[in-house]
């Protein structure tokens, strides 16, 4: 909301000055008012990074990861060791954001499923929830 009210403002500056000012603020004072409210939500943001856009992280270079163990001297292979630890944990966690990102598509596409059936014809849907549910309770 706080973003979305920023982005008006913003819009609106960019505006033809002579048209903004007639269309969306019909006096002065009502200029003023939006003025203060953009001022109180930066305030509000100050500080907040979440709420902006982050620019995509370069994938990460594993280089020892595929050079063979009697190339590199002891430090060599505990940074190798290292770098293939970190480069599974990452495969992992993309895994994971994926699986989850799977499920949540699911649980909408049910949830969309539902509403198209209930849309369809409510007293239907209504009664399949009760017979389900009476399949439960019993």
């Amino acid at each position: 909301e706080i973003s979305q009210r920023i982005a008006a403002g913003v819009n609106a500056a960019a505006a033809s000055a002579s048209n903004a000012t007639e269309i969306l603020f019909p006096t002065p004072h009502h200029l003023r008012r939006r003025i203060a409210e953009v001022e109180n939500d930066i305030r509000k943001l100050n500080g907040r990074t979440d709420l902006l856009p982050l620019p995509p992280l370069p994938p990460k270079v594993y280089p020892l990861a595929d050079v063979p163990d009697d190339q590199l001297d002891a430090a060599g292979l505990k940074e190798k060791r290292k770098q293939r630890l970190q480069k599974a944990n990452e495969e992992y966690r993309r895994k994971l954001d994926e699986k989850k990102k799977r499920k949540k598509e699911k649980e909408e596409a049910k949830i969309a499923k539902m509403d198209a059936e209930f849309a369809e014809d409510p007293e239907k849907h209504i009664a399949d929830l009760h017979a389900r549910r009476n399949t439960l309770l019993e």
